[in-house]
């Protein structure tokens, strides 16, 4: 089945938060945010998000194993 193509009232509301997404740093008032000791440190975004990317990983692959894994003989 081929998917149906959004309409015009889709398009436009596409181009509209695209125009919106675009405009928006330069209408609002965006002033430099400082979280804590942590934005002194070089390189902490990146550590924090690969350290991030592996817990999920690993919390991930202990979820399926706990909650999906079956013993080998379990249609038996």
């Amino acid at each position: 089945m081929k998917p149906k193509m959004p309409g015009r009232r889709g398009w436009s509301g596409a181009l509209a938060a695209g125009v919106l997404v675009l405009v928006a740093p330069y209408i609002l008032p965006m002033g430099e945010a400082h979280h804590g000791w942590w934005d002194n440190v070089p390189g902490w975004w990146a550590w924090f998000g690969a350290i991030g990317c592996f817990l999920l990983v690993v919390i991930a692959q202990w979820l399926g194993h706990v909650l999906l894994h079956k013993p080998e003989d379990w249609y038996d």
